[in-house]
């Protein structure tokens, strides 16, 4: 009795992992169609507009991202732009944009947080706008989201945006990985002396795994002008 319903399980299990994997794989070939429909319908509604270009969507075409399809869509699009042109249709959509990622679910916004971080932006850009909302995105509940927003406001290079960042989730006691932290302070893009003194001005206010990850930071460039004030946050600790 027992090896008889020892097969009967075997035997549904096996079945069911055969109709999964056939599932998947018709769900992935159909997403993997879709975003080639979506890549399409972007590249149609930019060329129309290329003899009379202003760069300006209709709020209709912007809400479409909120689809996946269409945001891993619009992310290949946007990298078939010259930087010129990518930076002023990100710039004229933007308060479409933003309204449309503010309500996204958190799965789709941690993508397009990865989307503003794999862009290469001009000096003049990206504006205030978008990096205030990859703040409002460190203190939502996904550890994705914010590691792909922090990642995008280092690859930004607005230290005083970083340091907001940290204090917003050291306010509400939300932790993060060191090392992410630490490798991202590393590979911040503006001046690193500039990203240091701003973060060790703040320092104080910020919760353990920020300070932990700042003086490691500190450690791997060798920068010893905090030295002092460091000690002092190390012997406290013992």
């Amino acid at each position: 009795v027992f090896l008889t319903w020892f097969l009967i399980i075997y035997i549904l299990v096996v079945l069911f992992m055969m109709f999964s994997h056939f599932f998947t794989g018709r769900s992935l070939k159909k997403f993997g169609g879709d975003i080639e429909k979506e890549l399409a319908f972007w590249r149609k509604r930019y060329a129309i507009r290329v003899d009379d270009y202003d760069g300006v969507f209709k709020k209709s075409t912007i809400k479409k991202i909120r689809r996946p399809a269409n945001l891993v869509a619009f992310n290949t699009f946007a990298k078939e732009l010259g930087q010129d042109e990518l930076m002023h249709l990100l710039d004229v959509n933007s308060d479409n944009l933003l309204k449309n990622a503010k309500r996204m679910n958190l799965t789709i916004k941690a993508y397009f947080a990865y989307f503003l971080e794999s862009i290469e932006y001009t000096k003049a850009f990206p504006s205030e706008k978008y990096k205030d909302f990859l703040v409002s995105c460190v203190t939502d509940n996904s550890v994705h989201l914010r590691e792909n927003a922090l990642k995008a406001l280092y690859h930004m290079g607005d230290v005083n945006k970083v340091k907001e960042a940290y204090i917003a989730l050291s306010e509400i006691h939300k932790t993060h990985s060191e090392k992410l932290l630490s490798d991202g302070l590393v590979g911040f893009t503006g001046d690193k002396e500039e990203e240091a003194k701003v973060l060790m001005d703040s320092f104080e206010d910020m919760i353990d795994c920020y300070k932990n990850a700042l003086v490691t930071f500190l450690l791997r460039e060798n920068n010893h002008k905090y030295d002092e004030k460091l000690k002092k946050y190390l012997s406290e600790g013992e």
